[in-house]
């Protein structure tokens, strides 16, 4: 039988969750549901500025690897 609330991982016969979702479930019962919730959020999902800041890194690496494979070839060339 797999886990009611992820249907990845195998629950057994006498339990519906898994032991991962289990944990998950024990962790709201504990903190609630909202805090987790705000826990997972603030922590997995970025947010707009980070996702710019991001963005624009990987920009720049991109031109960086470009400009780098131009003066390679140049170098080359000239050789």
């Amino acid at each position: 039988m797999y886990c009611y609330c992820c249907n990845q991982n195998y629950a057994g016969v006498f339990t519906a969750l898994c032991p991962s979702c289990h944990r998950i479930r024990h962790l709201q019962s504990v903190y609630g549901v909202d805090r987790v919730l705000e826990v997972l959020e603030n922590v997995l999902i970025r947010d707009k500025t980070k996702q710019k800041y991001k963005e624009d890194t990987e920009i720049k690496k991109e031109k960086e690897k470009i400009e780098n494979t131009i003066k390679t070839r140049s170098q080359t060339k000239n050789v």
